[in-house]
C-alpha cells in the first residue's frame, strides 16, 4: 500500500496552472514540523513536500487554500525524473491526493493572515476548555 499523510503548513503560494491538454493542476508545497528534543534542548526539523493536484478539484481547490494554510493531505507518493533545460536528469518526488484527500483546517480564509515561508508559525495549540464564564467555584449558581 502506498499512503502517505501528513500534517503541515502551505509554504508557498499555490500555484494554479492549465495543461497543452486543457487539464488543470494545482502545485502546492507544504512544509511539516518535527519537533523534539536533544540533551533537553528543543530543535526543529522541517520537510517540504511537493503535493499535485489534478482536475476540477484542483480549482475548487486553488478558489479555497492560500499560503500559510493548516492541511491535512492524504495520498500516494510518486517518484517521477525529467530533464532539465541544461540537458540534466532531475528526479522528483511529490504526493499525488486522493479524491477530497485535501482537507484545510482552521479558520476561513478571510480571518486568517498570510503567512510566507520564513515567516510560517507550527499549527495552534488547543485552547484552555472554556468554564462557562465562572472564575471560581463561588461562583457557580448550585
Amino acid at each position: 500500500m502506498n499512503l502517505q499523510i501528513i500534517h503541515g503548513q502551505v509554504s508557498d503560494p499555490p500555484e494554479l496552472r492549465t495543461t497543452q491538454g486543457g487539464k488543470q493542476v494545482l502545485n502546492l508545497n507544504v512544509v511539516t514540523v518535527e519537533r523534539f528534543k536533544v540533551q533537553g534542548e528543543d530543535r526543529e526539523r522541517r520537510d517540504y513536500h511537493k503535493v499535485v493536484v489534478w482536475g476540477d478539484e484542483a480549482a475548487d481547490l486553488s478558489a479555497r487554500i492560500f499560503e500559510g494554510a493548516e492541511v491535512v493531505v492524504c495520498g500516494s507518493t510518486r517518484h517521477g525524473s525529467y530533464q532539465n533545460q541544461h540537458g540534466e536528469k532531475k528526479k522528483t518526488t511529490e504526493i499525488k491526493p486522493l479524491r477530497g484527500g485535501v482537507k484545510i483546517c482552521g479558520e476561513p480564509l478571510e480571518s486568517r493572515p498570510q503567512v510566507g515561508r520564513n515567516e510560517l508559525r507550527p499549527p495552534a495549540k488547543p485552547e484552555e476548555p472554556q468554564t462557562g464564564g465562572f472564575d471560581n467555584d463561588d461562583d457557580i449558581p448550585f
